[in-house]
């Protein structure tokens, strides 16, 4: 008689509890979100950076893979700002990942060790707190890389302004004679804004001369004007660079001998 008291009261439990269980907590007993687990996925991150900076429209491949890389590389290497432990900085990434990009461009990073259990949210918050003087205007381009490795967050921002894009990279390691640059100008820009300066050494470049309309103008009005630029390196074995320049700001340094 005791076995089925008890027999009869174990039913009875399990059935209160799958009722309860049926129903469901009361609200507001649990969050109203589940907790989320796995790696952090990085380019909510960006998102939310970049839209807080005011990054809006088409992203620019170039610009992002030049943040990108170094928001990695910081993270996974862990050290701190521009400069790598080999000594490269932002330009010389620039020239090695992005050679046909032409423009104005700046970097600013930020670092941190991510506090356990955040997540996407909390580590953008993070990074835009140490962001705060960044600049609210400025050139109209934003891109922003995010990378977490071992607890190390890496957020790199990237500011530009796009002229340009180059067929293919500028030729180097060049003895002299003729040389030339080839490509499509950003919309909206006119074929003629680059002036080439020719700098020899140390010595401050020497306006040598300026893009022009390469074949007809497109029947697009619209449409992005193809350019061409030549002029002739000096012979001989001392170093030229040269630079392009769009309104007097620096878009194109090319290293043509070294």
């Amino acid at each position: 008689m005791t076995g089925l008291i008890a027999t009869v009261l174990a039913v009875g439990l399990v059935l209160v509890v799958a009722i309860i269980t049926a129903r469901g907590p009361a609200p507001g007993e649990v969050p109203d979100t589940l907790t989320e687990w796995g790696g952090l996925n990085t380019g909510r991150i960006e998102d939310t950076i970049r839209s807080a900076l005011g990054g809006l429209g088409p992203r620019d491949p170039a610009l992002l893979e030049l943040a990108r890389h170094h928001a990695f590389d910081r993270a996974t290497r862990d050290y701190a700002g521009e400069r790598s432990p080999e000594g490269a900085d932002h330009a010389d990434r620039r020239t090695r990942l992005a050679p046909t990009w032409v423009g104005t461009s700046a970097e600013r990073n930020v670092g941190f060790d991510r506090e356990r259990g955040t997540r996407e949210a909390e580590v953008a918050a993070q990074a835009l707190a140490l962001i705060a003087k960044e600049p609210s205007v400025g050139p109209p381009l934003v891109e922003v890389g995010a990378a977490v490795e071992q607890g190390r967050v890496a957020v790199t921002v990237v500011r530009g302004r796009w002229v340009a894009t180059l067929d293919e990279p500028p030729f180097v390691d060049v003895a002299g004679g003729l040389w030339g640059l080839r490509g499509r100008m950003a919309p909206g820009v006119p074929a003629d804004v680059l002036d080439a300066r020719l700098r020899l050494g140390s010595s401050p470049g020497e306006s040598v001369t300026r893009s022009a309309l390469r074949g007809d103008q497109p029947d697009d009005p619209d449409a992005p004007l193809p350019f061409e630029l030549e002029l002739t390196l000096p012979e001989g074995s001392d170093p030229v660079t040269v630079e392009l320049y769009a309104d007097d700001q620096l878009v194109l340094s090319v290293p043509v001998r070294t």
